[in-house]
């Protein structure tokens, strides 16, 4: 992969890792998932374990190598087996949160991978990182899942707290998504929920690898929408990064679709009827705006203005 490529490729998914925790996220986590510590606590572990992947991006971006395999004939990027990890780490080690922060615990199973040098690699990556192993030593080509018990822990303790949550967090999902579309994501939303539920995707998560002026349009348009009675689903593909939102509207007892936004690291495009607009390619969204908003009229008989709908019958 060329370096431009990558690069490219990794800012994007950089992008794709939740900037922000809501506020007072901490308060809605489930009982099962608090570990008896606060609201400050967890929320400071989440916005810990996000900046622990921005600096992993970061690292890539500058031309470290270590998560690169060599697979038929050219190096890629391993974050599959990156994710795993961090996943099986958090998964089947317990949380200790006295006198200090780590996981202890012994990994029986995991991401079983063949490449020991490749192993190596990742092991010292995580430790340029901050992750501090004790009681084995991973320089002797020891997979984690055949290594004895032994501790993590991080430069920075509210990590350690993150990682445990982020792998419960995709434990929590109904269904099967692979551990890189949530745990290097930092998504922490399915932690709201008692039990396993479907996840649930949000545009305002997948805009920040695209232009500002995109950016903003989408989250107008969405916004727009859905304050104006749009159901919205969200799907992401499990293998790339392909991420879209369907808005529809009610029309009398039928479900109409209005609109479909499809984001990828190749192009952002707005779907209408059978037309497809690329907005990496547009000027201005004025028009384009327009005709949502005349689409979302014609179909629900309602007059629509910036959050307001008033029946015109």
């Amino acid at each position: 992969m060329e370096t431009t490529e990558l690069n490219k490729q990794v800012n994007f998914l950089k992008g794709y890792v939740i900037a922000e925790v809501p506020i007072g996220f901490g308060a809605m986590i489930a009982p099962s998932f608090r570990h008896g510590l606060n609201d400050a606590e967890l929320e400071a572990a989440i916005i810990a374990f996000r900046k622990l992947l921005a600096n992993m991006f970061d690292k890539i971006i500058k031309g470290d190598e270590k998560l690169f395999v060599k697979k038929k004939n050219m190096m890629t990027l391993d974050l599959n087996t990156i994710a795993w990890v961090l996943y099986r780490m958090g998964e089947m080690c317990e949380l200790k949160v006295s006198p200090h922060k780590r996981l202890t615990g012994k990994i029986v199973e995991g991401y079983h991978y063949e490449n020991k040098p490749h192993f190596q690699r990742l092991y010292q990556f995580l430790a340029e990182l901050g992750f501090r192993f004790t009681g084995v030593d991973f320089s002797k080509e020891i997979p984690f899942h055949e290594a004895p018990s032994f501790n993590i822990e991080h430069d920075d303790e509210a990590t350690i707290v993150g990682l445990k949550l982020i792998a419960e967090s995709l434990d929590n999902v109904k269904g099967s998504i692979r551990p890189l579309n949530i745990i290097l994501r930092g998504d922490f939303y399915p932690l709201a929920n008692s039990k396993p539920m479907a996840h649930t995707w949000y545009l305002r998560d997948f805009v920040r690898s695209l232009s500002p002026e995109i950016s903003a349009f989408l989250l107008e348009m969405d916004a727009y929408l859905i304050n104006n009675g749009c159901k919205v689903v969200g799907k992401k593909n499990n293998f790339t990064t392909d991420v879209s939102f369907e808005y529809s509207a009610k029309k009398g007892r039928s479900k109409v679709g209005i609109a479909k936004i499809s984001i990828s690291v190749d192009e952002c495009v707005i779907m209408l009827d059978d037309d497809v607009y690329s907005l990496d390619k547009m000027l201005t969204f004025d028009w384009l705006k327009q005709r949502i908003e005349t689409k979302l009229m014609a179909t629900t008989g309602l007059e629509v203005d910036d959050g307001d709908i008033t029946d015109t019958d």
